[in-house]
């Protein structure tokens, strides 16, 4: 019987695929261990919340007055549009501020202590990148709070070939370029803390080279089975 040979590129794959494929030291400044800062007050005015900003659809609702309630879209200019006060800012703002924004302007002059709610309806401002060995990579909208595993579910998860070991998170604090790894596995089983995840943040999935190269030589196999049975 002969035996099955691996092609040399093949064989080099699996023979150097114990090492890690991801070099988040290249990224810029590293966080120690599993850990990666905030934003910044200067980068979120209010640290963990949406902030509002230009094509988010919202619903502005105020009770009892349905003439001033409707759904609208924040211009590109950063305001909205709320009748009898005209044209207000709103990027940068989280639902809670534009409301009581709205609500002082209306009481200052039209209502009587106003009673005014903001909801977002579709949120398109702040994104986060999903990239690497994820089914579905692409930017994808977060609102509110959102952890890491949170924000992987966006993308439908890891993929087959997947390293949950090696999920890196790319951001930018103050103007500086930080990267930290964090481990699926381990925040999975409440060993580790699930990260928030804040708008323009970068996750980045490493890929399992074992599995890819079984993958391979079991996609190789059958070509390589006959092409010995024809020599």
């Amino acid at each position: 019987m002969r035996s099955l040979v691996l092609p040399a590129s093949l064989a080099l794959v699996l023979t150097g695929c114990g090492g890690s494929n991801f070099r988040p030291e290249q990224a810029g400044a590293v966080t120690a261990g599993e850990t990666l800062p905030a934003p910044l007050v200067s980068d979120l005015r209010e640290v963990g919340e949406y902030r509002l900003g230009p094509t988010d659809k919202i619903a502005i609702r105020v009770f009892g007055v349905p003439e001033l309630s409707g759904d609208t879209q924040i211009e590109a200019d950063g305001t909205v549009a709320v009748s009898l006060i005209g044209n207000v800012p709103a990027s940068g703002e989280t639902t809670q501020s534009l409301a009581r924004t709205i609500q002082n302007r209306l009481g200052a002059r039209y209502l009587r202590d106003p009673n005014v709610t903001v909801s977002i309806i579709e949120a398109q401002s702040q994104r986060v990148t999903l990239d690497g060995a994820v089914k579905t990579p692409g930017r994808y909208p977060i609102v509110g709070r959102t952890s890491l595993t949170e924000a992987l579910a966006l993308g439908q998860g890891l993929s087959d070939y997947g390293k949950a070991s090696e999920v890196v998170v790319f951001r930018t604090v103050g103007g500086k370029r930080y990267a930290a790894r964090f481990d699926l596995k381990a925040i999975r089983g409440g060993r580790l803390a699930d990260p928030e995840i804040y708008g323009n943040d970068i996750v980045v999935v490493g890929t399992d080279a074992v599995r890819l190269a079984l993958r391979d030589v079991a996609s190789a196999a059958p070509i390589l089975g006959l092409f010995y049975l024809i020599r």
